[in-house]
Formats: structure tokens, C-alpha cells, sequence
């Protein structure tokens, strides 16, 4: 009973908390041991792709429009970084043919839904920001029924359950590779890599865990854009100190899928996408 603590109790618990469909499916997707994460920090100095943008007549960095064209574009560039777009089954890799990105949306503060971009490097940056504007709103008012059928079916599943039935759900979409539509599971719901950007909630710095059942080898935190101090060198070829506008990421690999040589080449050319927008944007 709430508030009485028997003197055979370990913990004085109060009232068991209603759990929403996302939070029955965070509930059974964590494991306490087994992680195969490894997490990099990477600041990109965005002042050169704000540059371009104000060129062509842009007030804004649309965030999540640039930075989903620009990390489908690196995972693209070669074969290092097109390894990381990779899938365990089995025991063996199998690499992906397209490069989707799953953003993260915020419905309620004890929900979460999201969608999936269909090759955003290869859509024009003014489009890419009107259809993610147009998927947000649609999944924060409801219009969005992707994953309605499967939280309906978590909200009546037992947290105990739910570990079981994600990895089920996992092994019979990835490993035997089933499409699961008919029962109201997306196809390919989690795509490439998930997005979220953790930066409108105010977050300066942080990184997320990758779900076990969305098999994606990386998901990447977008954090506040900040001004920084820089060392850059001028004309001259001397060192000075310039103040400018950084976006932090955090992200996170799954070690099984890639190595520090994959992480490092997806890092260099973020650098060199950030420093030379012309040639993407």
C-alpha cells in the first residue's frame, strides 16, 4: 500500500507509474549489460553553410534539413563511410542499399514518435526542410499513422512482455527480413541512422543509445547551436581567434558494424562538407 513500509522492504516505493506505449517499448528495449555503443563528440563550425544559405536569399539554418542531407551525403562519399550503413544478421553484415534517416519527434512529454527520410541527399535542401516541417507537424497533431497501430498494441502489452516482443519484432524484420506491414509493424520503420534533435529542447551536449530492435548501426544527437571560440588561420598564415556559430554532435556507433578507421573517415567529411557547403548544398 502506498506510504505504509513493511520492515521486510528493500525500497519504499510510492505509486506504480502509468506507462504510455513508448515508454512499454523503451521499457523492454535496454539491456543492463551487452552494450556494443562507442560515442564520439564532434563540433562542426556551421558559419560557412549559414553563409551560402544567406546567399541564396536565407534568413535561418534549417537544422534539420541540412544536417540530414549532409550525414546521408558522408555516410555516401566512399567505401569506408559506406560500410557504416550496415545491418547485423546472423552473425554477418549485410550493407544497406539506401540511406534513410529516422528523426525523432516529440508528441507529449512522455511520448515519442518520429519518421523516416528517403534518401535526403538527394533532395534539394528547400524541399527537404518543407517536408520535415510538414512530417513534424503531422506527427505532433496525430496525422501521422505509421507506428499508430504498434503503440496501440504496447499500450496493451505487459512491461515484461514487451523485451520478448521487440526482439521478435527485430528477428523477424531484419534477421529473417519479413516485411511486417500486414500487422501493423513499418516496413524499414528505423531506416540508416536516427536523428534527434536534442538541441530545441535547449541541450548543449549529450549522446543517445542505440535501440537494440531498430538494428540501425549509428544514431546521432544535434545539439544547441552555440557561439565558440576558434583557432583559424588567416591570409597570412598566422593562428587567431575568431568567434563562430558550432552545432555539437553526439554520436554513437555500434562497434560491432564499425571501427575507429569507418568513424574517422564519416568525421572528415562532415569537416570537409561543413567547410565547403557549395559543393552539397
Amino acid at each position: 500500500m502506498t506510504g505504509l513500509v513493511s520492515n521486510a522492504a528493500n525500497v519504499a516505493y510510492k505509486t506504480k507509474r502509468p506507462m504510455s506505449a513508448w515508454r512499454r517499448i523503451s521499457m523492454g528495449s535496454w539491456r543492463p549489460t551487452g552494450d556494443s555503443s562507442v560515442f564520439v563528440e564532434l563540433d562542426l563550425p556551421v558559419h560557412h553553410i549559414l553563409d551560402s544559405i544567406h546567399q541564396h536569399g536565407g534568413q535561418t539554418l534549417p537544422v534539420n534539413a541540412v544536417f540530414s542531407k549532409m550525414i546521408a551525403k558522408a555516410i555516401s562519399t566512399n567505401e569506408l563511410t559506406r560500410q557504416i550503413n550496415s545491418v547485423v544478421r546472423s552473425g554477418a553484415i549485410y550493407e544497406r542499399q539506401d540511406i534513410d534517416l529516422f528523426f525523432h519527434a516529440v508528441t507529449t512529454p512522455d511520448d515519442l514518435s518520429g519518421f523516416k527520410l528517403k534518401n535526403p541527399h538527394e533532395s534539394d535542401l528547400s524541399k527537404l526542410a518543407i517536408e520535415i516541417d510538414e512530417r513534424v507537424h503531422a506527427v505532433r497533431n496525430g496525422h501521422d499513422r505509421t507506428f499508430h497501430q504498434v503503440k496501440g498494441l504496447f499500450r496493451l502489452c505487459p512491461g515484461w512482455l514487451s523485451k520478448l516482443a521487440l526482439d521478435l519484432t527485430g528477428f523477424f524484420s531484419y534477421t529473417l527480413n519479413l516485411n511486417l506491414s500486414v500487422l501493423g509493424v513499418p516496413r524499414d520503420a528505423f531506416g540508416s541512422i536516427m536523428v534527434t534533435n536534442v538541441g530545441s529542447l535547449g541541450i548543449d551536449g549529450g549522446f543517445t543509445i542505440i535501440a537494440p530492435y531498430s538494428r540501425i548501426p549509428c544514431v546521432i544527437a544535434i545539439c544547441s547551436l552555440q557561439k565558440k571560440p576558434l583557432v583559424e588561420t588567416d591570409a597570412s598564415g598566422q593562428d587567431i581567434l575568431a568567434i563562430r556559430p558550432v552545432v555539437r554532435l553526439g554520436l554513437t556507433f555500434d562497434h560491432r558494424i564499425v571501427d575507429g578507421i569507418h568513424i574517422a573517415a564519416f568525421v572528415k567529411e562532415m569537416k570537409r562538407l561543413s567547410k565547403e557547403p557549395q559543393t552539397w548544398l
